[in-house]
């Protein structure tokens, strides 16, 4: 158990809990870089768009849905892992995660979604429009 390892090594303490974050935090980024990346490259290749803030903007929703998608089941199990099972004495993260998808089935991983897609929207698209016009104006190339 968890418990053990940071009684035996004490500064190891603040690190408690660390697996779900740097999880959660590596799976918003691939599903944003995906997204984004993956409407910009597909919009372009088909003409269906010119690159240009409609399609920054549109990109980046794409990325928020791909990001709210990817890290919903770290997110729940993060949690409950910090709340509920900490309280139960259960802090296992596996435990945690069995317990989802006993109560509620595959979908129950997926509860909170459009709170955390609702935040992270408008962060993505202000940014990529942002990050995307700022490159134009320094004399550099959309990303592509």
């Amino acid at each position: 158990e968890q418990h053990a390892l940071f009684t035996a090594f004490p500064l190891a303490r603040p690190w408690l809990g660390a697996v779900p974050v740097v999880l959660r935090g590596a799976l918003i980024s691939s599903g944003q870089l995906l997204g984004y990346d993956g409407c910009k490259t597909t919009a372009k290749h088909l003409e269906v768009a010119q690159d240009g803030p409609l399609l920054h903007a549109v990109a980046s929703v794409v990325a928020a849905v791909a990001a709210a998608t990817f890290s919903a089941p770290a997110d729940l199990i993060q949690t409950r892992y910090q709340t509920t099972a900490r309280r139960e004495g259960k802090g296992e993260l596996l435990s945690c995660a069995r317990n989802v998808f006993a109560e509620r089935g595959l979908s129950g991983f997926f509860r909170g979604w459009t709170v955390n897609f609702s935040r992270l929207v408008p962060t993505f698209v202000v940014g990529g429009v942002i990050y995307e016009q700022s490159r134009r104006l320094l004399g550099l190339a959309y990303l592509t």
